[in-house]
């Protein structure tokens, strides 16, 4: 999975890479609002059907049926919704190029549900190596089908015409692989299903909110060009926390219910993790967020300069969210749903409180500083609460405090390195990212030296070993 998933950031970099070259930052804006309301209809598809079936592995075959059958009627619901409150958005909007978008959003929301249950189902049997190959798989055709239809004019749609082919795909292979019965659909199984998933239900809205609301709501007070601005931005600083965790957590969550009966190992087993993610997130963040101006410089247009400045203040939320991210799997793998609902509930009442009236009075950047610092605020105490049964804050602040000091410190040295270097051709940028780069490693590396994990130390050992009995099987 961590294979997939690196190899996925290059690609989906790459893309973007290219579609910034080909697309204005309106049609980023457009996509992304888009994105944005087709994921409140997504909710009900995201009923919390998934984290339910997998706290409960050992008899997974005995509710596939049931779920799917479930998630695919919520998921149907969700897309007609969606398809019918479409035109009434784009009028709202004053964009009438959202319409094409939301109707190929609503028609994917009843296979994504589908996908959702039969994936689970193969994260249940820890089958990662079918995951992590259909992922890529899908990956390289919406890419590709990105870029043609960037090429051939298509604008905002390009970028989420690709997105209904991805869940055929996936929903061809996984169904091949479950083969769900259903011979007996469940329907008697869905009130036990539903208790749980109506309390995830809570927890998903709210997230949603919190992951999707500032589009909504930067879109609504400012308008399309400065939310792509900002879409791009957050895409950018989101890469490396998708990078680590994202398909991270379709294992841990997994991983984490198979060890419900051993409570003391299955703590031992996020903390391991935790630490990985924090040792290499966080440095790659705060790197991200100093090195910034180059990076523009040397891959993008000059059309994305306004994006910089946010792409710096997001990463610093970033560098706390790529570590918080995993107490989610820990939370629902002990059936903790509700802390769960609370946690992010917390969280999105804050956002609303604060996101709405920076955009209104600040725009893009003040929604940027308003996003990371309740990121900076909120990741911490979900840790906290998450590990409070051995000591949530001190614990906390043990996996925390060296990655952060040390990657604070060097990138602050590497910000100072690079600051007065020009980057007004490509040379000169790729110039100022190198030395900015190696500054940056070298005052890391040096500072934790002698903190590192041992996990990182049992993490590199065992893949030279495997490396090791690769090679000698190869030989021989």
């Amino acid at each position: 999975m961590a294979a997939q998933s690196i190899i996925l950031k290059v690609l989906s970099f790459g893309s973007q890479l290219v579609l910034a070259w080909l697309l204005a930052p309106r049609d980023f804006g457009i996509a992304g609002l888009g994105l944005t309301l087709a994921a409140f209809a997504d909710l009900l598809q995201r009923s919390g059907v998934r984290d339910v079936i997998l706290a409960r592995p050992k008899r997974i075959h005995f509710w596939l049926s049931g779920a799917l059958l479930m998630n695919c009627a919520v998921g149907l619901a969700g897309g007609c919704l969606l398809a019918c409150a479409a035109p009434w958005a784009a009028a709202r909007f004053h964009n009438p190029e959202l319409l094409p978008i939301l109707l190929v959003l609503a028609a994917s929301i009843p296979l994504n549900a589908a996908v959702t249950v039969l994936q689970a189902g193969l994260e249940a049997r820890l089958r990662f190596g079918m995951i992590a190959g259909t992922g890529f798989a899908v990956a390289l055709m919406q890419a590709l089908m990105s870029v043609a239809l960037a090429t051939l004019g298509w604008g905002a749609l390009a970028l989420i015409a690709p997105i209904p082919f991805g869940h055929v795909l996936r929903l061809m292979v996984y169904g091949r692989a479950v083969q769900p019965s259903m011979s007996r659909v469940g329907i008697r199984r869905w009130p036990h299903l539903l208790n749980d998933s109506v309390v995830s239900l809570l927890g998903y809205a709210c997230a949603a909110l919190i992951w999707q609301g500032d589009y909504l709501i930067l879109g609504y007070f400012q308008g399309a060009e400065q939310l792509g601005y900002y879409y791009f931005a957050f895409n950018l600083s989101l890469q490396f926390v998708l990078l680590l965790t994202g398909n991270l957590g379709s294992a841990l969550f997994p991983a984490l219910a198979s060890l419900a009966q051993l409570p003391d190992r299955q703590l031992d087993a996020y903390l391991s993790a935790t630490r990985v993610i924090a040792y290499f997130g966080v440095p790659l963040c705060l790197c991200q967020a100093a090195l910034a101006r180059p990076l523009y410089a040397l891959l993008f247009a000059p059309k994305w300069a306004n994006a910089i400045v946010l792409t710096q203040i997001l990463c610093l939320g970033m560098s706390v969210r790529i570590v918080e991210w995993t107490s989610e799997s820990l939370l629902k793998a002990q059936g903790r749903f509700r802390t769960f609902m609370w946690l992010t509930a917390a969280h999105g009442a804050c956002f609303v409180a604060l996101v709405p009236v920076t955009a209104q009075r600040g725009g893009a950047r003040a929604v940027a500083i308003a996003v990371a610092s309740l990121l900076v605020v909120f990741g911490p105490i979900r840790m906290a609460v998450t590990l409070r049964s051995v000591g949530g804050v001190r614990m906390v602040a043990q996996v925390l405090a060296v990655p952060l000091a040390g990657a604070a410190t060097a990138a602050a040295v590497a910000l100072a390195a690079v600051h007065w270097l020009p980057t007004s051709n490509r040379s000169q940028a790729m110039a100022a990212l190198v030395l900015g780069v190696a500054a940056f490693g070298t005052v890391y590396g040096y500072v934790t030296r002698r903190s590192c994990p041992p996990e990182v130390s049992r993490l590199a050992c065992r893949l030279l070993a495997r490396g090791g009995r690769d090679a000698h099987e190869q030989l021989e």
